[in-house]
């Protein structure tokens, strides 16, 4: 049994299986970045990233068999979301003022052999976690109803995950004569572009192959 079946498959996800998934992403993340820092890319992929992809994308397939969601307990569930807010932020400014931020040393932090690096990763991890244990509970618990547009819009969610970032890319280049303001033009692309991402992949959601997987 793997390190991640070895988290996952429990009765009820604990407080140490959470600070273990963190340092997993965390330790992936500063490994990685020893060769390919934030910033960097392959192919338009940015790896840097990928510890916390992987591991939280396998995380959520076999938590999803194993019901992990409705595991976690309401109580923990806000405990974590408020540690990332508060204790985030505490820890995001800790680390940007000691480690020298203040003074434009930000390369450290994005990779190498430094104890910046691996601070933020612990940091950028436990934000991760901590969020997604305490929204996935927050929403299970007061939010959990849907009506129609919104049970459509759901099951169509993972296919504009997947599809979106050739749709925006294509509408923003194509827009991209129009000057105005950032945050306006912003928020023209995203009524622009959330409607068509969600329209193109409830068709790619109709195709006998796509619907599959997607």
């Amino acid at each position: 049994m793997n390190t991640t079946d070895k988290i996952i498959k429990m009765n009820n996800p604990r407080t140490k299986h959470l600070i273990g998934l963190i340092l997993l992403i965390a330790i992936g993340a500063f490994l990685i970045r020893l060769v390919q820092p934030i910033d960097t890319s392959i192919l338009n992929m940015q790896l840097c990233f990928f510890s916390g992809y992987i591991v939280l994308f396998t995380i959520g397939i076999k938590s999803y068999h194993y019901h992990w969601f409705e595991k976690i307990h309401y109580i923990t569930g806000i405990k974590w979301l408020k540690a990332a807010i508060v204790l985030g932020f505490l820890v995001f400014i800790a680390i940007m003022f000691f480690g020298g931020a203040l003074n434009g040393e930000l390369s450290v932090f994005k990779g190498g052999f430094y104890w910046q690096s691996f601070a933020y990763s612990v940091w950028e991890s436990f934000i991760g976690v901590s969020m997604s244990v305490g929204l996935i509970v927050l929403f299970r618990e007061k939010f959990n109803h849907q009506n129609q547009l919104v049970k459509t819009l759901s099951a169509s969610a993972f296919a504009v995950y997947v599809f979106h970032a050739p749709i925006i890319v294509l509408i923003t280049s194509k827009l991209s004569f129009i000057a105005i303001d950032p945050l306006l033009k912003f928020a023209l692309m995203t009524i622009i572009c959330l409607p068509i991402c969600f329209i193109i992949a409830f068709i790619i959601k109709k195709s006998p192959i796509l619907s599959r997987v997607i």
